[in-house]
């Protein structure tokens, strides 16, 4: 068995020094972001009212539970959790997805894997490097937490319980990630995977939240059994700062063990560069739509695009199947709290749940940068050479590309919209779709603006445009309303995001006059990129 893993040493020192850079970045930004989260909690609730007042609120709704993680008491850092633990959370298990995949499959398709596994290096060697790196980024990332939470003299116990538990959820999902790398045979096909598992273990979890309980005497939100189902149900229910349940990190381990088992049995069940699920085979004979640059690029992205409207639609269901609790809610608070949680608009039940629809709208930026991404990845690895050596020229090729993602995000958001509209008539008895669709499609503005940026770094910045342009997205979406007010960013920081300028205004009315100004910037950069595009050679 030792023979299996030589050379693992050395391979993760090899990984360590790759990626020292980036990983040092992250582990940056999520300690920033946990103390200015912190900081910015303490002057919201500066009292222990205003903590009853916020923790109430958001424990009682269903519709607010559906993405918090349970309440735990009436404390300052129970309620900071409370509405910071999804952002932690995602950005630690996008990263660990990201480390597990690029020092596996990626090197594999990159030939990278082949020409090491023709020195003296064992059969598991890499993969047991990805996680032992993988491992302790998650590891640095819970003290990292811990320390940024003592900063903000948070409770020491509660602190070191909830950073090992952001830990644990990285190395869960890392175990899941070395599994999806087995089965596919694409770097983007683990991804899909792993996004597509989180996505249903986040839905079970926000279930289990939704048919919970609030307990008034305890301030602490019973969850129903279906929580232990997800292992991203298992933060909430570790109650940092309140129950403090340590034995449920074990729960992590158990499923990090058991997953990196079953993935190293896998190995041994292919070859190197092949996945169990392999590339399916083609027709004998291709459909007149592919002699066409959009016909390919249809064929390229149909099935993310599928994907995401399937998601989607699913988590438009859920949300609008709350409608009744939206209205029970609705009418148990007075007109400030309405003000301070929904910006106005008391009256309407489902003004109030297309603002939820609208929240779940902005994650859909993620999609488009990441399928106009895939035109990088083509010439990175030398696919788009061979298209472009026929009569295809490049603004064709990135036009269609452009039109191709473009429709599966008028796809995306509406069938979001739908199936929200579906449920919440089933719930209340009322017709919302007009409503909800108008303003999940009042997010388009600002989410073609950041894809338009990122055809902009396709074009002026080449190799480092898959890193800045996610970069971009993940700040949109921090200092966006959504978090850039909890976050406590300065207003010229909220700004910057294009989804602070959105054409919906404070009180649910629609300005498209704001939409026009992004649309202008997103075809100033949409053209800039495009020219570069065109006139730069093609770089690897």
């Amino acid at each position: 068995m030792r023979k299996e893993f030589k050379g693992t040493a050395t391979l993760t020192s090899l990984a360590i020094k790759r990626d020292r850079l980036k990983l040092f970045a992250w582990l940056t930004v999520i300690t920033t972001l946990v103390t200015s989260v912190g900081i910015a909690m303490s002057d919201l609730m500066p009292t222990q009212e205003e903590v009853l007042k916020q923790v109430v609120a958001r424990a009682e709704s269903p519709a607010i539970r559906l993405f918090d993680i349970p309440a735990a008491g009436l404390s300052l850092e129970a309620a900071m959790l409370m509405r910071s633990s999804i952002l932690i959370g995602i950005i630690i298990l996008l990263v660990s997805m990201q480390i597990v995949i690029r020092h596996t499959r990626q090197n594999e398709e990159t030939g990278r894997t082949e020409m090491i596994s023709s020195t003296a290096v064992g059969k598991y060697s890499s993969l047991a490097s990805g996680l032992i790196v993988t491992v302790l980024f998650n590891i640095l990332v819970g003290v990292a937490i811990a320390a940024s939470m003592l900063f903000n003299n948070f409770q020491l116990e509660g602190s070191l319980l909830i950073g090992l538990a952001f830990a644990g959820v990285g190395i869960a999902f890392a175990g899941i990630t070395s599994i999806a790398v087995q089965l596919s045979q694409t770097s983007s096909g683990a991804a899909g995977m792993v996004t597509l598992t989180f996505g249903v273990l986040f839905l079970i979890s926000s279930i289990g939240n939704v048919l919970g309980e609030f307990n008034r005497n305890t301030f602490a939100v019973e969850s129903h059994w279906l929580v232990w189902l997800s292992p991203w149900g298992w933060l909430g229910q570790v109650y940092a700062f309140h129950d403090n349940n340590w034995w449920i990190l074990l729960l992590f381990c158990i499923l990090f063990f058991a997953t990196v088992c079953i993935a190293f049995y896998l190995v041994t069940k292919r070859d190197v560069g092949m996945g169990l699920f392999p590339a399916k085979k083609g027709p004998a004979f291709a459909s007149r739509m592919l002699l066409s640059p959009f016909g390919l690029m249809w064929r390229l992205q149909r099935r993310l695009i599928l994907s995401w409207v399937v998601a989607m639609f699913i988590f438009g269901m859920v949300i609008g199947a709350i409608g009744n609790e939206i209205r029970d809610m609705v009418s148990g608070l007075n007109d400030n709290q309405l003000l301070e949680m929904f910006g106005g608009n008391p009256d309407l039940v489902s003004s109030i749940m297309a603002s939820f629809v609208a929240f779940l709208a902005t994650f859909v930026a993620v999609y488009f940068v990441l399928a106009m991404l895939r035109i990088r990845h083509d010439e990175v690895d030398g696919f788009m050479e061979g298209v472009l050596a026929t009569a295809v020229s490049r603004f064709h090729l990135l036009m269609s590309q452009l039109i191709c993602v473009g429709l599966g995000l008028g796809a995306i958001l509406f069938f979001l919209a739908l199936g929200a509209a579906i449920t919440a008539k089933v719930s209340t008895g009322d017709a919302m779709l007009q409503t909800i669709l108008e303003v999940t499609l009042s997010q388009a503005p600002a989410i073609l603006t950041i894809g338009a940026f990122t055809i902009l770094m396709i074009g002026i910045f080449p190799k480092g445009a898959i890193a800045v342009s996610i970069a971009a997205a993940m700040f949109s979406l921090i200092s966006g309303p959504m978090f850039g007010t909890m976050l406590g960013l300065p207003e010229v920081v909220q700004n910057i995001s294009p989804f602070t300028h959105t054409v919906i205004d404070q009180s649910g009315n629609l300005d498209w006059r704001s939409g026009l100004g992004l649309m202008v910037i997103a075809l100033l950069f949409t053209a800039f990129g495009v020219i570069s595009f065109c006139r730069r050679n093609l770089s690897f």
